[in-house]
């Protein structure tokens, strides 16, 4: 089946801009700490406080993410996010390993989180910061020959946590980066989930483990603090099959602050991308790319679906955040549809 878990994680990664901008800004920030300390900016005064943390707990890097979930996946302006961001989560730990996710930001259909797992004694931290408690997890999942060799090539990430959902949703795409290590004894992640195919709206809390911490439970995420999300139904055939011409349905568009969701049929042509572009309220048609979306997840049902779809859903993700309240409409190909009243 064409949407396979394992699949759809291939079509799902971090860009390498976005791995490329977390290290700038990790540089940035330190070396605001050294070269103006007490300068009043307000990462200084938050390393300040972790190093604090770290004197007291053992532990820094929770503290520093807390406060830069959006600097770490967005660029640009995103103070009219803040308010959606979750901060206040549950932890869980398993005697030696503590699971703590920093910060996160949820729309619906993608998730942004940071993650930490600190060792709770001294030799669950040496098993942790080698990497020996994640590579023992991984040979036992896939051998020792290919878990081996998966750490090598750093393609352990989507394996190292599960995701679980309420019953009738499941995870379309799963990505995981390791960011640097926020202190001796802890180890951080950036994880990025795409949900296609859900039955109904995730209302209840996501449920999120450590593969490696056994027996460690699952941290829930809040999903309440949601962004707006403008839903076009569009119902009708407004787009060509580009390689045959045959007319193809489009069920609706989404667009949030943080996305852009297409929901139809979809021919998985050789170049082909959706013929999409946003009339801004001050003239302009932009792009996907001008308005800051890559493509992050193309699900097209295969002909043994057995969710039984017909239409696919492609997901674009933003790298900066969007207002709304700037865009006028979306085009698809000759169509346009207002994001006013809907």
């Amino acid at each position: 089946m064409k949407q396979e878990y394992n699949r759809a994680m291939d079509k799902v990664r971090l860009s390498d801009e976005a791995s490329q901008r977390i290290g700038r800004m990790l540089e940035e920030r330190q070396a605001q700490q050294r070269s103006s300390p007490g300068g009043g900016k307000r990462w200084t005064v938050v390393l300040a406080v972790a190093a604090a943390a770290l004197l007291m707990m053992g532990t820094v890097f929770a503290a520093v993410y807390r406060a830069g979930v959006l600097d770490t996946f967005f660029r640009g302006d995103t103070s009219a996010l803040e308010p959606y961001v979750e901060t206040e989560f549950n932890c869980v730990e398993n005697g030696d390993y503590r699971l703590t996710v920093d910060s996160s930001l949820f729309d619906g259909v993608v998730l942004y989180a940071t993650a930490t797992v600190e060792g709770l004694n001294q030799q669950a931290v040496e098993q942790l910061m080698s990497g020996q408690v994640i590579e023992e997890y991984m040979q036992s999942k896939w051998g020792p020959e290919r878990g081996r060799k998966l750490i090598e090539q750093g393609s352990e990430g989507p394996d190292l946590f599960r995701v679980r959902l309420e019953p009738g949703n499941h995870v379309s795409g799963l990505a995981v980066d390791s960011l640097p290590n926020g202190s001796e004894n802890s180890k951080s992640w950036i994880i990025q989930m795409i949900l296609t195919g859900l039955e109904h709206p995730q209302t209840e809390p996501v449920m999120l483990s450590a593969n490696f911490m056994e027996g460690g439970g699952s941290v829930l995420i809040p999903v309440e603090q949601m962004p707006e999300v403008v839903r076009i139904p569009v119902e009708q055939a407004v787009l060509e099959d580009p390689s045959g011409g045959e007319p193809l349905y489009v069920d609706y568009i989404e667009l949030s602050p943080i996305r852009f969701t297409y929901v139809g049929r979809y021919f998985d042509a050789v170049g082909y991308t959706l013929p999409v572009t946003f009339r801004m309220k001050d003239g302009r048609v932009l792009t996907c790319e001008e308005l800051g979306l890559e493509l992050a997840m193309c699900d097209v049902p295969g002909p043994a679906d057995v969710l039984g779809r017909q239409l696919a859903e492609v997901v674009y993700i933003s790298q900066s955040m969007i207002d709304l309240e700037q865009v006028e409409s979306v085009i698809l190909g000759a169509a346009e549809f207002p994001l006013e009243g809907n």
